[in-house]
């Protein structure tokens, strides 16, 4: 039998739990309202920007930068609410450092499209004079990101930039790819059924090259339309001046990857057009992430510049080049020439005399030794200075470029 302390606890606790009930169901109810005023209360004004104007608007490192408003979108947040966010450029700053943002700190003189909420400030409610220019309201689709992480092997990869998947595959969080096919899927688990299935152990296409437990495999378009066309949207992810062809029967398709007891790993590709006429020996270069600034891209590089030389032509890449396409190009020039001339007995070379023995169209040749300080003007002659490129205490070789 209770005692008349204990059914007096009861009675409060009762009390308590309605009263908490009561709090809850009324917060529930006026969710919007409360939040509204808070938001108010916090934040002074909000501003909507069209797309395509451009402010000035704070990065994460306290620096003012011009910014682009390439789109926008509707989300909900935790409590349900609709936020507008934004995607944004920097100007100067690589498309690959474009975020969606739903706050941005921005300066009110900079704003061209300005809508305020109703404030007793003053301030706030005149009319604000452009000082930036408004581009055209005309938003390019491959400006905007569509999909954030791919899935490929035990490799999990943020992407870069827009690519043209097809319609079912178009804004989503994350695909997952065959590394040996490089069918893609939408869930892991469709993934893994699939692999299970899958009658391939390797990749399609001939060996070509084969050195420890690296493998080149030379894939014609042709043949392997399917797997090239995946190829090519993967790469867009990663590539921001790479144009896609529907008609890959045009190109061959170089691929390097990896093998180990778990299977083959793609690490990078390059691709050529098949009996092309012009000067180009690689319509595109890729290696993905994971595997970059580990040699791979030089490799790849001076593979295609050998198939250039036994068949007798001299090759320069198809432009535009990617920051890290022209880099690792740049430093394959230089470093190939270097090697040439430190080698040479004689006195004199001439461009000819270098496209000739490594490949090299005579332009790249003259933009690396430029770029790298290697051209000297002496006696109204252009001489070949390995020390500006070396940094080394060797003596000078002194070459006549003409």
């Amino acid at each position: 039998m209770t005692s008349f302390l204990e059914k007096i606890d009861e009675h409060k606790i009762n009390i308590y739990h309605d009263q908490t009930t009561q709090i809850i169901s009324f917060f529930e109810k006026n969710r919007k309202k409360i939040i509204k005023n808070v938001t108010f209360n916090l934040i002074k004004e909000f501003v909507y920007l069209k797309v395509m104007t451009v402010v000035q608007a704070r990065l994460n490192s306290g620096l003012w930068s011009l910014t682009r408003i390439v789109g926008e979108r509707k989300t909900l947040d935790k409590y349900k609410l609709n936020h507008l966010e934004y995607y944004r450029h920097h100007k100067g700053a690589n498309r690959r450092k474009d975020e969606w943002k739903k706050f941005m700190k921005i300066k009110k003189n900079s704003v061209s499209n300005y809508k305020g909420l109703k404030n007793k400030n003053v301030e706030t409610r005149k009319k604000i004079k452009p000082e930036i220019e408004i581009i055209k309201p005309h938003v390019n689709c491959s400006m905007i990101k569509n999909m954030n992480s791919i899935k490929i092997g035990k490799f999990s990869i943020k992407t870069w930039y827009f690519s043209p998947f097809p319609q079912e595959f178009q804004n989503i969080e994350k695909i997952y790819i065959s590394e040996v096919t490089l069918k893609f899927f939408i869930r892991e688990k469709h993934l893994f059924r699939y692999s299970l299935n899958c009658k391939l152990h390797q990749p399609p296409g001939y060996k070509i090259y084969n050195h420890s437990s690296f493998t080149l495999f030379q894939i014609d378009g042709e043949i392997e339309i399917n797997y090239c066309r995946n190829l090519c949207w993967i790469a867009k992810l990663f590539l921001d001046h790479k144009t896609l062809f529907w008609d890959v029967n045009i190109f061959l398709f170089y691929v390097l990857y990896f093998y180990d007891k778990y299977g083959f790993h793609i690490i990078g590709y390059f691709s050529k057009i098949k009996n092309s006429t012009s000067q180009n020996n690689m319509a595109c270069l890729l290696v993905f992430p994971p595997y970059q600034k580990k040699g791979f891209g030089r490799f790849l590089i001076e593979y295609s510049y050998k198939i250039s030389i036994n068949e007798g032509k001299v090759g320069t890449p198809e432009r535009p080049l990617s920051e890290f396409g022209l880099s690792s190009f740049r430093s394959y020039w230089a470093s190939i020439i270097n090697q040439i001339v430190n080698s040479t007995t004689t006195r004199y070379l001439t461009i000819e005399d270098l496209s000739k023995t490594t490949g090299i169209y005579k332009v790249d040749i003259m933009y690396a030794l430029h770029h790298y300080g290697m051209l000297k003007i002496l006696e109204h002659r252009l001489i070949f200075d390995t020390k500006s490129f070396m940094g080394s205490n060797k003596n000078i070789k002194l070459c006549r470029l003409c």
